[in-house]
């Protein structure tokens, strides 16, 4: 009638449940007695809400097994085991660092006093005595109640004093000590389920118990639910079985090796009957001075980019995407001129509105949860992603697109493209951080890399083709060379960087902003500055042509003179038109006796009459 292991377990439950420990882990030795109690103690806790962590079963490799516990963040943790496999799990958890205020061992309650000195044996543990009591000091225990002060009378009629007396002067001098009380109320267990198997064999069988015999599987029957059913009061306490086991009352235990160094004292008790636990809050001491947590206490904060570093972002792409415009404007009122007319304006256009798409990019990368709202940030990070690969094949795809032009040209075997030419122009802070991914974000970046690569691959050898053009008007071989260099070396290495920093927000949008702004500005700068540098040289050379003619002719504010400065101008113009055609012309025919194509002279001295 000792109080059963599985009577422990709503003991256990209820001292989680205390503290408002809801994971826990279990270890247990691989014996039945321990593993039922394990299984047990797991069913008990589901029905209590409570989540086991962990749950490992032994008989060797400890090591192995309590590194599962630490993997699982428990805090809180159950062994169940015979003393001498309890001390190999604490020296385990030694070399493991799971001991100390972060963590509550719970230990069997039934073992003796002194266990720890008299099963600690050198040889078998690779810890040290100090190193064993370090982990196990605080330790909490269940143990059933021998001799409770109840008021209930007890069926024997003895106080706990007079059963102690009476046992005492029971026999030799030679006692039990411990359980002694358990087997005396087992005596009236057996005695009261006996009378009641007498009393139904007679009531409904016609027999007694004087006719049993081992064959008799009625009798035995009978008896095991009529034991099941005994209730009384002993001196151990409250008997009652359930499923064949006795449940109880127990005792609450705590392990203080600087109050007593050989056992535990209690601390607490538990009603069974009436599912209540008492704590002394005052006699448990805990090594952190307060009680530990059941787990590592989260704390989310959430890192954003912050609005220092968007705002100068923002303002720099802001400054990028009016230079852009202001570009844009000089090609669009500028068109007509010969100058910028040859560089294909329309296609600049096109590609200087993807530079704006690249600038419009940065703004919206640097929109995360720190500005915005989060339900928003979803759809800005999408639409960024988007707005960069379009800006990124605008932009890329128009000054290809140019110099596909000029190669097809100068590939044709017909002079009437030349013309063309010259036309044309314990608490433990976890940092969340924002990152935007997909489901098949491996798919999407193989195909958007892939065609860009491919995009730049094409660029690269148009380039190649066309660096023979030596007209600084059409030849933007070396500047395109020069783009991609840039562009591919600021790409590869902002990628790289970006997946290594991008748990840090501030970090990883700082450099990838900075590629994109710079790539996009110098690209703009390296394809425009060269067009806006020439017809401004240009507009210069004719105005001093000009002047220097003027001031050789007639005398200023005359009719003559007015007259005299429009022809001149005008002769100057046309001086420089022919100029260039036959730079054209030159540059056509060195082109195409390269190229091994037949040359007809008077051709060309007819385009050159008429130039």
């Amino acid at each position: 009638t000792s109080v059963s292991a599985y009577s422990f377990n709503p003991a256990r439950i209820a001292f989680l449940k205390h503290y408002s420990w809801k994971k826990f882990a279990i270890i247990n030795h691989a014996a039945e007695f321990f593993a039922s109690t394990a299984r047990d103690l797991r069913g008990r806790a589901k029905l209590a809400n409570l989540e086991v962590l962990a749950s490992e079963t032994f008989t060797n490799e400890i090591d192995y097994h309590i590194s599962r516990i630490k993997d699982s963040k428990a805090r809180i943790i159950i062994a169940l085991a015979y003393p001498k496999d309890i001390l190999s799990v604490i020296c385990a958890a030694y070399k493991q660092n799971l001991y100390g205020s972060k963590y509550v061992w719970l230990l069997p309650g039934w073992f003796y006093s002194n266990w720890m000195f008299q099963n600690y044996n050198k040889d078998n543990l690779n810890c040290s005595i100090n190193e064993i009591l370090e982990v196990l000091d605080g330790y909490l225990a269940f143990k059933g109640v021998n001799l409770p002060n109840i008021k209930e009378p007890r069926l024997c009629g003895y106080t706990p004093e007079q059963f102690l007396t009476e046992y005492k002067n029971f026999g030799n001098d030679t006692h039990l000590t411990g359980a002694f009380p358990y087997a005396y109320d087992a005596i009236w267990s057996i005695a009261l389920g006996l009378n009641t198997t007498d009393h139904i064999l007679r009531k409904n069988y016609g027999r007694s118990l004087a006719d049993f015999n081992y064959k008799d599987t009625l009798t035995r029957s009978i008896f095991q639910e009529a034991l099941n059913n005994v209730s009384f009061i002993g001196v151990s306490g409250k008997i009652k079985f359930e499923d064949g086991n006795r449940i109880g009352n127990v005792r609450c235990m705590q392990y203080q090796k600087a109050y007593y160094i050989n056992y535990t004292i209690q601390v607490g008790f538990y009603d069974v009957f009436n599912d209540n636990i008492t704590i002394n809050e005052s006699a448990v001491v805990w090594k952190g001075k307060s009680v530990p947590a059941d787990q590592i206490t989260m704390r989310i904060l959430d890192i954003g980019i912050g609005s220092r570093i968007f705002i100068l972002f923002a303002v720099v792409a802001g400054i990028g995407i009016i230079f852009v415009l202001a570009v844009i404007t000089f090609n669009v009122s500028k068109r007509s001129s010969r100058i910028v007319k040859i560089t294909s304006p329309r296609i600049n256009v096109l590609m200087l509105i993807g530079c704006i798409y690249c600038y419009v990019a940065v703004i919206l990368f640097g929109l995360d949860w720190s500005i915005i709202r989060r339900d928003i940030v979803k759809y800005t990070c999408t639409i960024a992603a988007w707005v960069l690969s379009i800006g990124f094949t605008l932009g890329f795809g128009s000054l290809f697109w140019k110099t596909w032009r000029i190669y097809s040209i100068y590939r044709n075997k017909f002079p009437k493209k030349v013309k063309q030419i010259s036309a044309n122009g314990e608490v433990e802070t976890i940092y969340r951080v924002l990152v935007c991914r997909s489901a098949n974000m491996p798919i999407w970046l193989g195909i958007s890399y892939g065609y860009k690569f491919l995009l730049m691959i094409f660029g690269a050898f148009l380039a190649w083709e066309t660096r023979h053009v030596h007209i600084p008007e059409l030849n933007d071989s070396k500047l395109i060379a020069t783009s991609i260099y840039n562009v591919a070396l600021l790409a590869t290495v902002g990628v790289i960087l970006h997946e290594f920093t991008y748990a840090e927000p501030h970090i990883s949008y700082s450099l990838v902003a900075s590629f994109i702004l710079f790539a996009t500005t110098i690209t703009t700068c390296i394809i425009f500055l060269p067009i806006i540098k020439g017809f401004i040289r240009n507009k210069q050379s004719i105005s001093n042509n000009s002047n220097g003619i003027r001031s050789r002719t007639g005398i200023p504010g005359t009719k003559e003179s007015c007259k005299m400065t429009t022809e001149t101008e005008d002769v100057d113009l046309l001086k420089e038109e022919l100029k260039r055609h036959k730079l054209i012309i030159a540059e056509m025919r060195s082109f195409l006796l390269s190229k091994g194509i037949p040359y007809t002279q008077m051709k060309c001295n007819k385009i050159e009459a008429e130039a």
